[in-house]
């Protein structure tokens, strides 16, 4: 029997050094205040009582927080692993023992796991906040949440990792990067993948135009196929990303989609996230959402 969930923590970079993404702005350090805890919860968890244990997968490359030992001089540390509808969110903090401050972003990752595979969910403000110092034998205090998640109003069911990317001075140029996190499970919600916007739709089409002076806009074309030929889309990946949350949902409506989008160059690296496994995402892939089969492509914005 399963024991364990997870929570894991992602991202972070000292001033100065790469944050990520393009057009982010330069990350900014920010000593950060103490709040008293609100007394929803009867305080962290230790390892020895998490729901998770050896048999449970994990995010490769990140210190979680079931598998500590309990001498680790810093950590991501939960007070619930479990979240339901009626239990939505929980305190969790981040402790740091060392002698010295660290620092982390005040953005945190998202992972799930597919089954086969952790997937990344992706949002346009990730890794925007700047960083936060996290004073010697201190604690940063947080609160975690599975509703208003980035852009999705619900977490759906499934077992997920929360990471941050903690950077300590190492005497190097941004310093060392160490991920940690927790891993939790979402139990009895259910996450359906709901467009945002006002497409024009003409026969069989639907348009949706973001940045009129774009180059190039991303075509979603619907497939007439059995979908066990197809490979799943994890819905949270698709719905956090407004490209993919405001077009693949209409093709249960329409035949073809097209968004005219400065995200159009990224298209095939955002939904390389998305499968459920591993896979080369092209324009002849062929997935699925929904029970819906389709294929995605870019053409010239002149051509739409």
């Amino acid at each position: 029997m399963r024991r364990r969930t997870v929570l894991a923590a992602l991202a972070a970079g000292l001033a100065g050094c790469s944050g990520g993404r393009e057009s982010e702005p330069t990350p900014t350090v920010t000593p950060v205040g103490v709040p008293a805890e609100d007394g929803s919860d009867s305080g962290p968890l230790s390892p020895a009582d998490s729901r998770f244990d050896a048999d449970t997968p994990t995010p490769e490359g990140v210190r979680l927080f079931h598998q500590l030992s309990g001498d680790e001089k810093m950590a991501v540390e939960p007070n619930r692993e479990l979240f339901t509808p009626e239990a939505p969110s929980a305190p969790i903090r981040l402790r740091n023992d060392r002698d010295t401050a660290l620092y982390v972003s005040s953005g945190w990752g998202l992972r799930k796991f597919t089954g086969s595979r952790w997937v990344r969910i992706l949002a346009p403000h990730i890794n925007r906040g700047g960083l936060t110092s996290v004073d010697p034998n201190s604690v940063w205090r947080r609160r975690h949440s599975i509703t208003n998640v980035f852009s999705l109003p619900v977490l759906g069911p499934g077992l997920y990792a929360r990471i941050e990317d903690v950077r300590i001075d190492n005497g190097e140029i941004g310093g060392e990067s160490v991920p940690l996190g927790a891993l939790f499970e979402v139990s009895g919600t259910d996450y359906e993948v709901r467009p945002a916007g006002s497409p024009r739709i003409d026969g069989d089409v639907a348009t949706l135009v973001r940045s009129p002076l774009a180059e190039r806009t991303v075509v979603f074309e619907r497939v007439d196929d059995d979908p066990e030929s197809a490979v799943p889309v994890i819905p949270e990946v698709i719905g956090a990303i407004p490209m993919f949350r405001d077009t693949i949902p209409l093709l249960s409506e329409v035949r073809s989609v097209r968004i005219n989008t400065a995200s159009a160059p990224l298209v095939f690296q955002y939904l390389a996230e998305a499968p459920v496994r591993a896979v080369d995402v092209g324009p002849e892939t062929r997935l699925e959402h929904d029970g819906i089969v389709f294929t995605v492509r870019t053409v010239d914005a002149e051509d739409r």
